[in-house]
């Protein structure tokens, strides 16, 4: 079997959140899961290469808005996240920014926390899927 190409998963920024207590667990959710799915792959890994001129690619991802509306006694969260895929460790772009967006209604007010998880975690899951599916392709 052919050795796995590198994919370097950088931190994920976050541009607009409603409640910034969640920033930075989202940023490592986030991360975590793209480097699972990455790693899952039978062609894909995060383990960077011995030779350290050996090329890869990365995987750049913004939570670009995490929104909250609410709804009677319902919410409704709003996520939108950003994806750019390129070469490593010279970073030339091979995809133009895409994005990727969901909306979980209804969603429990007194649960909030894991609410918030759940909805980036959906999205997270689709959006893993199509990076990976790209970078296996490559």
């Amino acid at each position: 079997m052919a050795d796995k190409k590198y994919v370097y998963v950088e931190t994920v920024s976050v541009t607009k959140i409603f409640d910034s207590k969640y920033k930075s667990k989202l940023q490592a959710c986030i991360k975590n899961m793209m480097e699972k799915a990455i790693n899952a792959s039978s062609k894909l890994t995060t383990k960077p290469p011995a030779d350290k001129k050996a090329g890869g690619y990365y995987a750049s991802l913004n939570l670009v808005a995490l929104e909250k509306e609410q709804k009677g006694n319902k919410i409704n969260l709003n996520a939108e996240i950003s994806k750019f895929i390129g070469t490593w460790p010279d970073k030339r772009l091979l995809t133009a920014k895409s994005s990727s967006s969901a909306t979980l209604e209804g969603a429990d007010p007194n649960k909030l926390d894991k609410e918030v998880e759940r909805a980036v975690g959906d999205l997270m899951e689709a959006v893993a899927d199509t990076v990976v599916n790209f970078l296996e392709k490559l």
